[in-house]
């Protein structure tokens, strides 16, 4: 029988293990394990080939994982897809943002909304009250997803002609717009100058404590090649190289670890 405090402790994390991927057998993941806490920050961090684009497409449902087992708040999430992974509370963003470039921004958010009645044609001729109403709320939370972001004053331009920045801040919007628990955040500060990383900083640590309207902080994992920004952010790093984990633990730790230390530069992070 578990124990309750394992259950407890099951329930606040996001746990992968023994995570194994290979393609056209090349092994490209071997038996990747680690946990990090729903509400933390945490870090995945690697040299380039490392494995770890492959390991948030398995983790998010994206690539089926040849072996292992990837759990969320106490739930096993192996054998969903992605939606299901969404709606279970497990957000990503991608590297490269993608946006509609002829919709506004704001419709951008809007279109990431999930269960919108509107999206059948029985929703459209029989439930016109409950379309209306549920527009009018999914208005309302990008409003205050923009605001908080600081897209409201560009709400209403094409997302196409958004900054790499600005593109960055509207991929975490959209993935606020499905309410999760935990999203899993690819790159934020790729390609986004130094004001703008600190601006995406300073929302992703608002988002872990409150949420976007206090209703309960978001946890985070971050894939990111800024190591200085990186570390300054989050609580925990999870390190991996050739596709096994080499290493976990504080940043100040995992920077030190020699070992780390060869994998990035031989010898000089």
């Amino acid at each position: 029988m578990s124990h309750p405090d394992t259950i407890a402790a099951a329930d606040r994390q996001l746990a992968v293990e023994g995570v194994s991927k290979s393609f056209g057998g090349v092994q490209v993941l071997t038996d990747i394990g680690f946990s990090v806490p729903v509400s933390g920050l945490s870090g995945l961090i690697g040299p380039n080939g490392a494995g770890k684009s492959t390991l948030f497409s398995v983790v998010s449902g994206f690539q089926p994982g040849d072996a292992g087992r990837v759990s969320f708040a106490g739930r096993d999430l192996s054998r969903m897809g992605p939606v299901e992974r969404v709606r279970a509370g497990l957000g990503r963003t991608f590297q490269v943002p993608r946006v509609f470039g002829s919709l506004s921004v704001r419709q951008n958010l809007a279109a990431a909304a999930p269960g919108q009645a509107g999206e059948t044609l029985a929703g459209v001729f029989f439930r016109g009250a409950r379309i209306r109403r549920q527009e009018a709320e999914i208005a309302a939370r990008a409003d205050g997803i923009l605001e908080f972001l600081n897209l409201a004053r560009v709400a209403d331009k094409p997302a196409g002609g958004l900054s790499g920045g600005q593109r960055k801040l509207l991929e975490l919007g959209r993935a606020l717009m499905v309410r999760p628990k935990m999203i899993l955040l690819d790159e934020p500060f790729a390609g986004v100058n130094p004001v703008l990383i600190e601006e995406i900083a300073d929302r992703i640590r608002a988002i872990r404590e409150t949420g976007v309207d206090g209703s309960g902080g978001i946890g985070f994992l971050i894939v990111e090649h800024n190591l200085p920004s990186l570390s300054a952010l989050v609580e925990r790093m999870i390190v991996i190289d050739r596709g096994r984990l080499l290493a976990q633990g504080t940043p100040q730790a995992v920077l030190a670890d020699a070992r780390v230390r060869e994998a990035y530069m031989g010898g000089a992070v």
